[in-house]
């Protein structure tokens, strides 16, 4: 269908086959005729339009013309003719919702009600959008391995070209085959872009820079000695100079010494290359290769470096060169980061390039990079990137920059991380880099899902799944004001539903105030230590934190009373604590609190006259207790038989057929009247708030 003057039309593009994108909303306003050079005689017609909308302008028209050829149009575009009768506002709702759906598959952010969303591409895991809530600078992703914290990188960078505000720096510890292979699609885009400029005549061949600004680089090992070198010269009083003074690599005062060698040639393609654009140019052609930015700047470079009187009539064989600060700023007096790296990055692509980037050396005081620490050279290189691209229009993905680092400089890293002006999103499975992190900034990663809310019980959960070690556990409860240790976790829970039944209140804001643990600790007779397993955590704590700030005030011990007597059990449950574990009682600001209740088990709270009679199964309680007198409203305190009795068998039919089942458990205290639940419950309750709050 050929579009008429008046019509309004959308253009899509078909963006490299991953999903249509909307392009521009015109209006027809004439018909032309031209000749089609491919094919002489032929005449085809095109549509003079208006451009009045373009995708990331939905409501503000641009007013200009260009040519839109109706018949012969590329392949990669297609137009969806609207009804001429289609209203304004119909038209801009069909605009709106394609935008939409286009804006969801790549990267950008959203501000709702004040608070900040990235909205995060499809991965090779999950394959939908997702928006996460940011509550500062930084994301960090934890997960196990395989969990597709990396895809999640990988996807942001994959669609960096689509996301027309922001720049992204990635970078890796090690080597990331996929994120070379996603950058080498990048580079290819890039290249063409360049070009395109050039043939367009878009920059001023008079002007020595070649300053078009990076919108995407992943940055490996063989680029970090030029990140390094390059910070340090450009940015005197940056992270990276600071850090080399604080190593102490020469004496006092002194600024060190870095010099950088990076080999160099100019092979016979190249000097052929500029035989021919020199005949070229001679015959009266205007030669876009010796006029082009990253020749003029190859020829000042070989000015700078002692070569003067090179004029390409032959090969320069491989050798290093030297730089350092002087000739450094010499060459590259623009001092501007993109210029740079796009100069390097056009002289390093090709089968014999121009510098050898994987040979490249970074002498600081005479000593090479290689021979610094792992630590050392990992810190230099994110702080190389932050000087050198840490602008609020920066997306860092940085995967796994903590590898390789001592617990000082983790700290020390994040800190920095945190005074960022960019986004930072990054991985992690170290668990002092977990915790070195805020909460919120925290994400769980699971089938390249991303867990939008976190809590500190949440870590706690999962806390050897994520790092698989033991003491990240204890300093994770060191992260944690109020601990709880308990037999298990369905304890808890069971605690805190009786405990919101027996009060007639919502407490989740004083239980969310208390982390659960799980330790299991027994006691069969008077030989063994009353909550010994639980007291070991308490003892095992203190000695892994170490000299590290801890933030817990209080730990609760409650255990299961087993063969303990009661009449060792307080009137708000409290058990004194064994002389062995005297220094578990009371250190720092931490205290701690031994806890049994009076009955067998926890879940023995749970039998109820009323429940276990809408249930159906009261008479099993009174046929194993037939000298009980079993009636409505009581709590069964004081019944010796019931507080020995084992109610596995009664009472896990009821919620635990089949597995421990939470909806079935507050199903049956549900059932539960708040007066046939024991004191036990409520005075335990009433220590633990008047210690915490």
């Amino acid at each position: 269908m050929i579009p008429q003057s008046g019509d309004l039309i959308v253009l899509y593009q078909n963006y490299k086959n991953q999903g249509i994108r909307l392009t521009h909303l015109v209006e027809v306003i004439d018909e032309v005729s031209f000749n089609d050079i491919n094919n002489p005689g032929k005449y085809e017609t095109a549509r003079l339009v208006k451009l009045i909308q373009r995708s990331n302008r939905i409501i503000n028209g641009h007013g200009f013309k260009y040519l839109f050829r109706s018949v012969s149009y590329g392949a990669a575009h297609f137009i969806h003719l609207l009804d001429s009768s289609s209203t304004v506002e119909i038209i801009q709702k069909t605009i709106f919702e394609q935008f939409k759906k286009d804006r969801d598959s790549y990267f950008h952010i959203k501000h709702i009600n004040g608070k900040t969303h990235l909205n995060l591409p499809p991965n090779k895991l999950f394959h939908e959008s997702q928006f996460v809530e940011i509550g500062s600078n930084i994301i960090t992703l934890i997960g196990e391995n395989g969990c597709g914290k990396s895809a999640v990188l990988e996807s942001i960078f994959k669609a960096s070209d689509r996301s027309e505000e922001f720049r992204f720096i990635c970078f890796s510890s090690g080597q990331n085959e996929l994120f070379s292979k996603i950058f080498k699609d990048i580079q290819a885009t890039n290249k063409d872009f360049l070009l395109k400029k050039q043939i367009e005549n878009e920059v001023d061949y008079e002007d020595d820079t070649f300053d078009i600004p990076i919108k995407a680089f992943y940055f490996n090992k063989q680029w970090t000695r030029l990140l390094i070198f390059f910070a340090s010269v450009l940015f005197p009083n940056g992270r990276v100079r600071d850090y080399l003074n604080s190593l102490k690599l020469s004496n006092e005062n002194e600024i060190p010494e870095i010099k950088l060698s990076i080999p160099f040639r100019i092979d016979w393609n190249y000097v052929d290359k500029v035989r021919k654009e020199k005949e070229l140019e001679s015959s009266g052609y205007f030669s876009l290769f010796m006029q082009g930015k990253f020749h003029k700047k190859l020829t000042w470079f070989i000015e700078s470096i002692g070569r003067g009187d090179y004029d390409y009539e032959a090969p320069i064989r491989k050798s290093p060169v030297f730089l350092n600060e002087e000739t450094t700023l010499r060459i590259f007096q623009e001092k501007s980061s993109d210029l740079i790296f796009n100069f390097f990055w056009f002289g390093s692509i090709g089968n014999t390039p121009i510098f050898d980037l994987p040979e490249v050396e970074l002498f600081i005081n005479e000593i090479e990079l290689d021979d610094l620490s792992d630590g050392e050279y990992q810190i230099l290189s994110i702080y190389a990137l932050l000087d050198h691209f840490d602008k609020e229009e920066t997306i860092f993905l940085f995967d796994e920059i903590d590898s390789h680092l001592y617990y000082q400089n983790i700290k020390k890293l994040w800190q920095i991380l945190s005074k960022a002006k960019g986004k930072i999103i990054t991985t992690t499975h170290i668990s002092d880099s977990i915790l070195n992190n805020t909460i919120n900034d925290i994400k769980l990663v699971e089938k390249g899902r991303i867990e939008e809310k976190m809590t500190l019980k949440d870590l706690a959960k999962r806390a050897s799944n994520i790092v698989g070690k033991k003491q990240y556990e204890y300093e994770l409860a060191a992260r944690a004001e109020n601990i709880v240790l308990v037999d298990d976790e369905v304890d808890w829970i069971i605690f805190q539903k009786l405990v919101e039944k027996k009060t007639n209140s919502n407490l989740s804001v004083v239980f969310d105030r208390i982390i659960p643990f799980k330790r299991t600790s027994s006691y069969n007779n008077t030989s063994e230590t009353f909550g010994k397993g639980k007291l070991e955590f308490v003892k095992e704590l203190i000695e892994i934190v170490g000299d590290k700030p801890i933030m817990t005030r209080n730990i609760f011990m409650i255990c299961d009373r087993d063969k303990l007597s009661k009449n060792s059990i307080s009137d708000n449950m409290e058990v004194n604590i064994h002389n062995d574990y005297k220094s578990c009682k009371k250190f720092n600001s931490t205290s701690a609190y031994l806890f049994a209740l009076k009955r067998l088990e926890i879940e023995n709270y749970l039998l109820s006259y009323t429940m276990l009679e809408a249930k159906g199964v009261i008479n099993d309680l009174i046929d194993k207790f037939p000298r009980i007198n079993f009636s409505k409203g009581d709590t069964f305190d004081g019944s010796a038989d019931i507080e020995e009795f084992d109610a596995k068998e009664l009472l896990h039919p009821l919620y635990k057929a089949n597995g421990f089942d939470e909806s079935k458990l507050k199903e049956i205290i549900d059932l539960i009247p708040a007066n046939e639940i024991s004191s036990d419950i409520e005075n335990l309750y009433n220590f633990i708030v008047s210690k915490i709050n």
